[in-house]
């Protein structure tokens, strides 16, 4: 009885794993960067429609950074010229904070455009913001 008990209960178990499916396929290995030249220092940049997730993808971010390596007087110590992140979705108000450098929890994006604000450290600046991660298609 016990074992008919534990067959069936590890049963379920299993079904209920792959009851989630597999409705995610890779696409690309994903490394975006975003430019944009700054106007104003020591203020927040805002970015509208910064990038689009194309209809049936959804990007799994596992690094963002920030810096200024298109400045022709870089070096290390400026590296890191942006700080408070913020992200999303296009036209909506609910900003959520993207840490810089970060190899936490990893950050899922669904299909659409995206908003960035940022605050920068210096004007007439070019920045970059890089996002690497995985983009996957979503299949039935």
């Amino acid at each position: 009885m016990k074992k008919l008990i534990l067959t069936i209960l590890t049963t379920i178990t299993i079904l209920g794993v792959n009851a989630q499916g597999n409705n995610l396929q890779f696409n690309r290995a994903l490394f975006e960067t975003i430019c944009t030249t700054t106007a104003y220092q020591a203020s927040y940049h805002n970015i509208a429609n910064a990038f689009t997730i194309p209809v049936g993808k959804v990007w799994k971010i596992n690094y963002v950074e920030g810096s200024d390596f298109k400045n022709l007087n870089w070096s290390p110590s400026n590296a890191n010229d942006i700080g408070d992140v913020y992200l999303s979705k296009a036209g909506q108000d609910n900003y959520m904070e993207i840490i810089l450098g970060s190899y936490n929890s990893p950050l899922w994006l669904p299909e659409g455009s995206y908003d960035i604000s940022f605050l920068c450290n210096s004007s007439n600046k070019d920045y970059n913001l890089i996002f690497s991660g995985i983009e996957f298609n979503i299949v039935p």
